[in-house]
């Protein structure tokens, strides 16, 4: 246990961050640049998006 001590989560907390979020942001971005040209499918990105940021956030919110 004096091991734990000195160990720094810092990196770790920002990687699990970026895996759980990073995909939720760039799908919205597709989702609302593909707006005028495909509207079906840029509407179920961005619900898509959304679902996975909220999962993130639980999953992320859990750690802290």
């Amino acid at each position: 246990m004096i091991f734990l001590d000195n160990l720094n989560l810092a990196g770790f907390v920002i990687m699990v961050y970026l895996v759980l979020h990073l995909p939720a942001i760039i799908m919205l971005i597709l989702g609302l640049s593909w707006r005028k040209k495909k509207p079906k499918t840029s509407k179920t990105l961005i619900y898509v998006a959304i679902a996975y940021f909220i999962v993130g956030a639980g999953v992320c919110g859990s750690l802290v």
